[in-house]
């Protein structure tokens, strides 16, 4: 009420009535969530969520909360129970807010619930920790080891599945293959055998390797091998190099880029081997290596072989690009040769066949027994001799890259048996001369080597004898054969001892009268006027003293 007076004392007053009505509801100043998903456990409580207001008038808010539910029983949604909580509030004033809270009930069923996962569980719905991932070749749960992606192939394989296995980029460890696959590898898939024996071991048939990169070390003895059972075995697309570690097994020298040969009690050779498109290299001792009875048809083509490093063996450097030993039914064609001592050496085998292959820095393009049934032709210059194998009975065919050399660059006249013959691809023939020189000037006679009868007398210059050759000479040697002008005469009045022969010193037509010591001159009768020695026939000794005196004249 108010009033109002002035100085007279005069008042009037006047009522004002203020109303104050509360139009705010209460507030929620915790909020249960909107929605609440529960894996339900049989047995489990669940709460009913928590709610608490405030009211900017009444100190004592109510609040009423109402409950309604309902059960899905629609397929696949495993009996999900809703649970719809109204919470009421109201004050003093009858003002109210209300807020919903659903909750939803699941039956649990425990596991994989990421969808990334190998093992993922469409119908979990609480993960229980058991998820499993692929690895890098697709493998559930894989180590990303390729071993353990190669077994799991052959596993899936052998149920029905496909038996290839991509290999990603990346370096794996050396791996073993019992039974057929095929592994086709990306650009930068290696396996590095580093430290081991052997990067690949094939023991199955029908095994497949392209593409791979295998490197090894001077621990490292073959890149590849295969062995006895893995049949129709193809290597293509790899680049294989380091391999420097000389076979423990055999004490050979030689490592190898791929090695096939037989290991089984029935000494059964490894048949229908393809190794085609590779490139081999840095290896010390062969690229690749057929050992003795250890393979029979096989293929090896387009291949590039190059810096096969020379080790030594039997007293000599010897690197090669293709070695086989015993084996049938070979051929070796479109390949390249580089930096290599001897391209391709296939020794006591039947039915091969090079051809068709370049040559680098190479010093023997081929070589083969004698007794082989093999077959070779190239475009590049050859030379083929005939060598001897120390202690063995075999000799060796070998088409050498040059005519001529020596020990450090041989040619075909270096290591040519002595007396062969050596020809080229040109069509020429080339023998030694008598001093041993191929195509040498030196000529044989029947004395010896470049040795003449000079004076043709049918006696050689060793077995001549020098000296007189007069039967009448004092000094004639019945021995001499060669005429050395040493003849002497006896003088007249003496023989060749010295001793007086007195009839020589009577003059013509006189005679030595022993008897009376003193020449006397011949008197003969008309009928004995020519029996000239008075022996009382005319015979050849008076023709010869006719001779004698012809041409004197008469005194």
């Amino acid at each position: 009420e108010f009033t109002a007076t002035d100085d007279c004392g005069n008042a009037t007053s006047a009522t004002q009535t203020i109303t104050i009505v509360d139009t705010t509801a209460p507030i929620f100043t915790i909020s249960p969530p909107t929605l609440i998903e529960v894996f339900w456990v049989n047995g489990d409580i669940i709460s009913m969520p928590v709610a608490e207001i405030d009211d900017n008038c009444d100190s004592a808010p109510s609040m009423s909360v109402s409950e309604s539910s309902t059960t899905d029983e629609s397929p696949g949604s495993d009996l999900a129970q809703t649970i719809t909580y109204v919470y009421l509030a109201t004050d003093d004033c009858q003002n109210s807010s209300s807020y919903t809270s659903t909750v939803i009930y699941y039956p649990q069923i425990m596991g994989c619930i990421d969808a990334t996962a190998c093992n993922y569980n469409p119908v979990a719905n609480d993960d229980d920790g058991s998820c499993l991932y692929y690895d890098v070749f697709g493998i559930c749960d894989g180590d990303n080891s390729l071993q353990a992606a190669i077994d799991a192939t052959i596993a899936a394989s052998l149920e029905g599945g496909s038996n290839i296995l991509s290999v990603p980029s990346g370096t794996y460890l050396p791996v073993s293959i019992p039974s057929s696959i095929v592994l086709l590898a990306e650009a930068g898939a290696t396996i590095d055998a580093s430290g081991l024996l052997i990067g690949i071991s094939i023991s199955g048939p029908s095994v497949t390797i392209d593409g791979l990169t295998i490197t090894g070390d001077g621990s490292t003895v073959s890149g590849i091998e295969i062995v006895s059972g893995a049949d129709n075995a193809v290597i293509r697309n790899c680049d294989i190099s380091g391999m420097a570690l000389a076979n423990p097994s055999n004490e050979s020298p030689l490592s190898y880029g791929i090695l096939c040969y037989q290991n089984d009690a029935n000494i059964s050779p490894v048949s229908g081997t393809l190794i085609e498109g590779n490139t081999i290299h840095n290896v010390a001792g062969a690229a690749i290596s057929l050992a003795t009875n250890g393979a029979v048809g096989v293929q090896i083509s387009q291949n590039t072989f190059s810096y096969i490093s020379p080790v030594f063996f039997e007293g000599e450097f010897i690197s090669i690009g293709v070695q086989a030993v015993s084996i049938s039914d070979l051929n070796v064609f479109d390949n390249s040769f580089d930096m290599v001592v001897g391209a391709t050496s296939i020794l006591l085998s039947t039915a091969v066949n090079v051809y068709d292959n370049s040559y680098s820095g190479v010093t023997a393009l081929h070589t083969e027994t004698t007794s082989d049934d093999a077959a070779f032709s190239c475009d590049s210059y050859w030379a083929r001799a005939e060598v001897d194998i120390p202690g063995n009975i075999n000799v060796l065919r070998v088409y050498f890259a040059n005519l001529d050399g020596d020990f450090s660059n041989p040619g075909a006249f270096t290591f040519a048996n002595d007396g062969s013959v050596v020809v080229d691809s040109n069509g020429e023939t080339y023998v030694q001369d008598c001093n041993g020189v191929w195509d040498g000037p030196g000529i044989m006679t029947f004395c010896g080597c470049d040795i003449f009868d000079e004076d043709d007398d049918g006696i050689c210059p060793v077995d001549e004898v020098a000296g007189c050759t007069d039967l009448e000479a004092c000094n004639f040697n019945p021995l001499a054969t060669d005429e050395d002008g040493s003849c002497t005469e006896d003088p007249i009045g003496y023989d060749c001892e010295g001793n007086v022969v007195p009839n020589e010193f009577c003059g013509s037509g006189t005679f030595w009268d022993s008897e009376t010591g003193t020449c006397e001159v011949i008197f003969l009768s008309p009928g004995c006027y020519f029996d000239t020695n008075q022996n009382g026939a005319v015979d050849s000794g008076d023709l010869l003293n006719l001779l004698s005196a012809y041409g004197l004249p008469c005194e």
